[in-house]
């Protein structure tokens, strides 16, 4: 499926993943430890144990991808 099929699924907290992609991508509320509350929801890649490998912006490579699956 492409990206646009794929993302409301991730806006529910599911992981999706590209066929070609390394990493899956899914959102994750992230704090930082900030006392400004300058908390956010960022986008995290992560490896196939379900574990964030590192934080990403969504890319061209991501919404051009037609391959998407749902994996959680």
């Amino acid at each position: 499926m492409r990206f646009e099929e794929a993302f409301p699924a991730m806006r529910e907290g599911k992981t999706i993943k590209s066929k070609k992609a390394q990493y899956g991508i899914r959102f994750k509320y992230e704090t930082f430890g900030c006392v400004d509350d300058d908390d956010r929801w960022m986008i995290s890649r992560v490896d196939e144990n379900g574990k964030d490998v590192y934080y990403a912006d969504i890319t061209a490579e991501d919404l051009l991808a037609e391959d998407y699956e749902i994996l959680d």
